[in-house]
């Protein structure tokens, strides 16, 4: 089933299973995923990284709940149900194929890690598309963890700032405009426009499975 052939919300809902199916849990994809996130606009082009700044908050979760910031990076290009190529985070060494993961705060960014195009198929020569935000996961029987830092979007929310694309040759592209989002329950998240490289994200939580 090739991706071009969907509606723009059949795709979202498609994706949101294939990402809460990747994602660990102990019932084997069933428990309920969330999510507020960007994703970006569709480019023939493709995209070859991404950067970002994010915010970290720490608080308690109760067992069965997992709370995160994330960076999706993906290719689906052919049949996309069996042969999706993603990973969470990382960006490309054009001539390689390779991944890397870049880690620095307020010092020059230092490669920690890389994914080798070895493990790839269509996501060693690029990434079709790019969703960056917050998501929860949470067992039947236990409400819906906070996201973020708990508040929506607002000055005391958690927010990922300095985005930045990578092209095919390295250059890096601040976003400035607004992209797609997508917040799966308006009543317990949200997330704000991109605007100035910069957006918030998050709520409270709180709904019972």
């Amino acid at each position: 089933m090739d991706r071009k052939s969907h509606s723009s919300g059949d795709a979202w809902s498609s994706m949101q299973a294939l990402y809460g199916a990747a994602l660990p849990s102990g019932d084997g994809g069933g428990t309920p995923t969330l999510f507020a996130v960007h994703k970006t606009e569709d480019n023939d082009k493709g995209y070859y990284g991404f950067m970002a700044t994010m915010d970290v908050y720490g608080y308690n979760l109760n067992g069965g709940q997992m709370s995160s910031a994330a960076i999706w990076i993906n290719n689906d290009e052919g049949d996309w149900k069996q042969d999706l190529d993603a990973i969470t985070v990382g960006w490309l060494d054009k001539s390689s194929g390779d991944w890397l993961l870049h880690y620095g705060f307020n010092s020059a960014p230092a490669v920690v890690g890389h994914f080798p195009a070895s493990l790839f198929d269509s996501l060693s020569k690029k990434a079709t598309d790019i969703m960056f935000g917050g998501h929860v996961r949470y067992a039947k029987g236990v409400s819906s963890p906070a996201m973020g830092s708990g508040a929506f979007p607002s000055d005391k929310a958690a927010s990922f700032w300095d985005l930045q694309l990578i092209d095919e040759d390295g250059n890096s592209i601040p976003i400035q405009n607004d992209l797609p989002s997508l917040v799966t329950d308006k009543s317990s998240y949200s997330i704000s426009p991109i605007e100035g490289a910069k957006f918030s994200y998050g709520g409270p939580g709180g709904k019972s499975a």
